[in-house]
């Protein structure tokens, strides 16, 4: 018998593999063992997501958690400028920071990322690290902020360029990916997209890896080895 793990893509597949390549230029950015550029970019998400913290979710007090701000907030999820801003501000977790045992060659290295110009800032707003595609069938919903369902509403972002960058509601966003750029694709050509996407879902894990462990009896100490009225034994010992 054919080992299931060699078999060839299903037709439908082989066409949305073409075009992951090809035509829709997925590739641009998924791309490597983790299907990842490992890079930020605004793909023009709407911040409209169930993971979109709301007003009620800011504590009480917090000054830097508003969230109907001007645009100025940390409550809104703003990617890759939301994190520079904390890594300035949060020095602690820093290479440069105190509690590093290297300091020095990270003041230098990582100088423009710990200390982030304005321009920096702005130019990073609704930019995100591109996730893997590894098992992206079974990792609904989808985008940083939840917005999307399915797979198929994922590839009807991209096939139509792109959402309004940002969440809409400032008019400081910034300006989408140029890889970003409407596809054209026919309504077929989606789904043999979205059949590709499935094949890129890993085997199960093994039963014991996603099991809880058994509970250990009461007074017994796993890894401790027996004990006798002499104390615990050493195979080791004669």
């Amino acid at each position: 018998m054919a080992d299931p793990k060699n078999a060839p893509l299903p037709p439908a597949a082989q066409r949305g593999l073409k075009l992951f390549v090809g035509r829709a230029s997925c590739i641009d950015c998924h791309s490597g063992p983790l299907l990842s550029d490992g890079g930020f970019h605004n793909i023009g998400v709407p911040q409209q997501g169930v993971s979109v913290p709301t007003e009620g979710d800011c504590p009480k007090g917090n000054a830097r958690c508003d969230c109907v701000s001007d645009g100025t907030t940390t409550c809104m999820p703003w990617g890759a400028s939301f994190g520079l801003g904390s890594l300035r501000d949060r020095k602690a977790f820093r290479r440069d920071g105190p509690y590093s045992d290297n300091p020095e060659p990270a003041k230098t290295t990582y100088a423009a990322f710990y200390n982030p110009s304005p321009e920096m800032l702005t130019r990073d707003r609704g930019a995100w690290r591109t996730p893997s595609l590894r098992d992206v069938a079974v990792t609904a919903p989808y985008m940083h902020d939840g917005v999307y369902k399915t797979l198929e509403d994922v590839v009807w972002h991209y096939n139509r360029g792109g959402a309004a960058s940002g969440s809409g509601e400032f008019s400081d966003a910034p300006a989408r990916a140029v890889q970003l750029k409407p596809l054209g694709l026919r309504d077929e050509e989606m789904a043999d997209l979205v059949e590709f996407l499935k094949t890129l879902t890993g085997a199960p894990l093994p039963e014991a890896q996603i099991t809880k462990p058994p509970v250990a009896d009461a007074g017994t100490t796993p890894d401790a080895g027996t004990t006798s009225d002499a104390g615990p034994t050493d195979a080791g010992s004669q």
